[in-house]
């Protein structure tokens, strides 16, 4: 079992701004992308953009209590992690022929492509992972992403 993080995002600074709330998921939101989740708590932001940023390697820029990130920056990061679970899925399947896949195998290529063992992103009332996210990403046209706040989760 292990945790992992559900980042909270706005393109919309000025609620930010207005200290207006930006809620993240419920439980039953958490667990109807990811089944295999136990429970969801709120988390610390400050810590948890340190290890975002050590993830994904982009400019984070504190602002008041909230995160400001490049859309594009981000998308393409997210572009590249799924790039390379597919190419470690490729590999997975090329290693062993198709009889002697064990189930172990098939989890682990599962896993890898639909990446729900990695951080989750909530934005405008939907639960994304990463690769979920950075096809919304691409279709907005904001160059400023918001990380409002950041919840603990547990699977």
């Amino acid at each position: 079992m292990a945790h992992s993080r559900v980042f909270v995002l706005t393109d919309d600074e000025d609620i930010m701004e207005e200290n207006e709330e930006v809620y993240g998921p419920s439980y039953e939101e958490l667990v109807s992308v990811y089944p295999a989740a136990d429970y969801i708590s709120d988390s610390n932001l400050d810590n948890d953009v340190l290890w975002f940023k050590d993830v994904y390697k982009i400019e984070v820029k504190k602002k008041n209590d909230y995160y400001i990130i490049n859309r594009q920056q981000f998308l393409d990061c997210l572009k590249q992690d799924t790039i390379k679970n597919i190419e470690k899925a490729k590999s997975l399947l090329n290693e062993k022929p198709a009889a002697d896949i064990t189930n172990t195998d098939i989890f682990e290529i599962v896993s890898l492509l639909q990446d729900k063992y990695s951080f989750l992103f909530y934005m405008d009332g939907i639960l994304f992972t990463p690769a979920e996210f950075s096809r919304y990403l691409s279709d907005m046209q904001d160059d400023t992403l918001v990380i409002a706040s950041s919840y603990d989760y547990h699977f």
